[in-house]
């Protein structure tokens, strides 16, 4: 399965989402990585990798049953409704994406 697209619809999509609002910054990665499609989702699928075995080794070393509890509530909750708390934990894999792809924590390239 391909993802990339020629240069010239690729500016054309580019154009398109710029006019639109998209941010500026979004628009830049687009168009970085479109031409290295592959080498990007292995890096992402490298980064998902290292986190499910943090989060695995994590579960295995602390499997009771009142943490077993509180993970079923978590799976149940959706993120907007997780404590802060909570999301800063999901927030730390998420920075490690973004600083992948070349994006700060405050959304600058």
């Amino acid at each position: 399965m391909s993802y990339l697209i020629s240069d010239e619809d690729l500016e054309h999509v580019l154009r398109l989402l710029s006019e639109s609002g998209f941010p500026k910054t979004a628009c830049e990665i687009l168009y970085r990585t479109k031409n290295n499609t592959i080498g990007f989702r292995e890096k992402l699928a490298e980064l998902e990798h290292i986190q499910w075995a943090h989060w695995t080794e994590y579960m295995l070393d602390n499997m009771t049953p009142e943490n077993i509890d509180r993970w079923r509530n978590q799976i149940k909750t959706a993120y907007k409704d997780l404590s802060e708390k909570e999301k800063d934990s999901d927030r730390k894999w998420s920075d490690l994406v973004l600083k992948e792809i070349g994006i700060s924590e405050k959304g600058e390239l």
